[in-house]
């Protein structure tokens, strides 16, 4: 991922009384195709997409050699779907419209975020999530 200036963003996702922040880069709509492509696991970041529109677009793991979290998110902020992607699937989708995906690789230092959404989302349990944006501006200036 060298090369790229990437712009970093804070985002929580909460549950009751317990939340959790996940730092994310956010990736350029031209950039967009490769995501966590060509990536190594130790070396992987989360990644936000955000589209201008809502979609159901398919996402694929052609060239990922290993699993990770898709997080899609309406216009509403409100979490449309979770699913552990494996290396080679394609056609993921979450079966409704979304506006952000997030891409989470599930290696040790994102264990924390991802046990806490798939444990919930097993449970059926509600999980909000929460685009901090002062709290990425605050990062921004720092």
């Amino acid at each position: 991922m060298g090369g790229i200036i990437w712009k970093d963003k804070v985002v929580k996702f909460s549950l009751g009384k317990k939340s959790l922040g996940l730092n994310l880069r956010v990736v350029p709509f031209w950039y967009e195709g490769f995501g966590l492509m060509f990536t190594k696991k130790k070396t992987a970041k989360a990644l936000l997409f955000g589209y201008s529109f809502s979609s159901r677009m398919t996402i694929f793991s052609s060239f990922i050699p290993y699993d990770f979290v898709a997080v899609w998110i309406n216009s509403y902020d409100q979490i449309v779907g979770i699913r552990v992607v494996n290396p080679g699937e394609s056609g993921v989708e979450p079966g409704i419209k979304f506006r952000k995906l997030i891409e989470i690789p599930i290696v040790d230092k994102y264990s924390e975020v991802v046990n806490f959404l798939l444990k919930n989302k097993k449970n059926g349990s509600k999980i909000k999530f929460v685009d901090d944006k002062m709290s990425s501006r605050l990062k921004f200036l720092l």
